[in-house]
């Protein structure tokens, strides 16, 4: 239907019947095309193809039930909304034409403000299914678009961070060849100071490039569908002791941590890979963003079969408008901005742990502090 007037084709042996119908049709402005017979019918139907057919069910020769099933059989045809018009009243009749594709049936005598009603309503929602079929193939369309963009997306940045790492370690390199060969040229004390700061930046900043470089990739890679997922059973409460222990003698000189279970033991299938990477981001950032002595809390416990390991610290905390992007990548706290970050960690958190069916949460107060809830099922091994 991409035309302004609707056309309809009148199938009616009755001549008396077929001249009524023709009359109100074409005073209520359609394009009115008529057939007193069903194989000329299909003929005009298919040559035609008008918006709406009008089917009489008591036909001499090919009866309207077997002309609608020829013209739903047929391709050119199939989708032309039929509406028939008999004198049966019986249940089964109207049954019948509604299981070979009829979408509606007018009872005679025919009643003018029926039929332009029951017409009207079925071109409106022939229209409705046609725009949105439209709709549909551009959505299908842009759906497609977008997967290859994000394809191109992701060999660019398999490419580029790959690309990268080369020069990357060669700076590395240098910078360390470089400190030990100053090592052997005595100096004056403020200007080995100096070449030391600077080999310092060096180092520092081929570090961090690396770390986003990893964090890039890893997130095309998690959004692409391609991240490897290897669940095995191990206990929880003894991963996380294992982990704080190592962030403890980091963070020996700047932050107290502290590790709370009320399970002795808690088993977990999960991937350890990635839910270290979890805890690990958990923990740095409760480092990155609080104060130098305070005091970073990490509880396990279970719930209805579900793991929940929290992270608290006493840090700058995040705003209510902030915490609603949060996970998105590269946003970051508004009042964050001076503390250097890519804004990946989190949005790559939030991906893993859904990897494992589970969710994130966070509860933050400026200035109070911030903690984040990691809820897991404890699912069985093989489940």
């Amino acid at each position: 239907m991409n035309h302004d007037v609707s056309s309809i084709l009148v199938v009616e042996d009755n001549p008396a019947t077929l001249s009524l119908l023709f009359n109100l049709l074409d005073e209520a402005g359609f394009e009115v095309l008529v057939s007193q017979d069903g194989e000329n019918a299909i003929t005009v139907a298919t040559t035609a193809q008008p918006d709406m057919i009008l089917l009489d069910v008591l036909m001499s020769g090919m009866d309207g039930f077997e002309t609608c099933q020829r013209l739903k059989a047929c391709p050119e045809t199939k989708d032309i909304p039929v509406i028939f018009m008999t004198a049966l009243t019986k249940t089964v009749d109207k049954v019948k034409g509604f299981e070979l594709g009829a979408v509606d049936y007018i009872t005679k005598p025919i009643e003018p403000e029926e039929v332009l009603m029951r017409i009207k309503t079925h071109l409106m929602l022939q229209q409705l299914q046609c725009d949105l079929q439209i709709k549909n193939r551009e959505l299908h369309a842009a759906l497609e678009r977008e997967q290859e963009l994000n394809k191109l997306k992701s060999r660019f940045i398999s490419m580029a961070s790959h690309e990268f790492r080369t020069p990357l370690a060669t700076i590395r390199l240098s910078g360390n060849l470089l400190g030990r060969y100053y090592a052997k040229c005595p100096q004056a004390p403020d200007i080995e100071r100096k070449i030391r700061e600077e080999l310092d930046v060096i180092d520092h900043s081929v570090t961090q490039m690396t770390v986003t470089l990893d964090e890039v990739l890893t997130l095309s890679t998690s959004e692409a569908g391609k991240m490897t997922f290897s669940p095995v059973s191990f206990d929880l409460r003894e991963f996380c002791q294992t982990i704080m222990t190592r962030f403890t003698l980091i963070a020996a000189k700047t932050h107290r941590l502290i590790f709370q279970s009320a399970n002795k033991h808690l088993q977990i299938v999960a991937d350890p890979k990635l839910l270290d990477q979890i805890l690990s981001n958990l923990l740095s950032n409760a480092m990155k963003y609080s104060p130098q002595g305070s005091t970073i809390l990490c509880q396990l416990t279970e719930h209805e079969r579900q793991a929940i390991v929290s992270v608290k610290d006493e840090g700058m905390g995040i705003s209510a408008e902030d915490q609603q992007h949060l996970f998105e990548p590269f946003r970051r706290g508004t009042n964050v901005k001076h503390i250097q970050g890519t804004g990946l960690g989190l949005s790559i958190v939030k991906q893993f742990v859904e990897l494992h069916g589970g969710t994130i949460t966070v509860e933050s107060q400026i200035e109070v502090g911030t903690t984040f809830f990691i809820t897991l099922p404890l699912r069985k091994e093989g489940a």
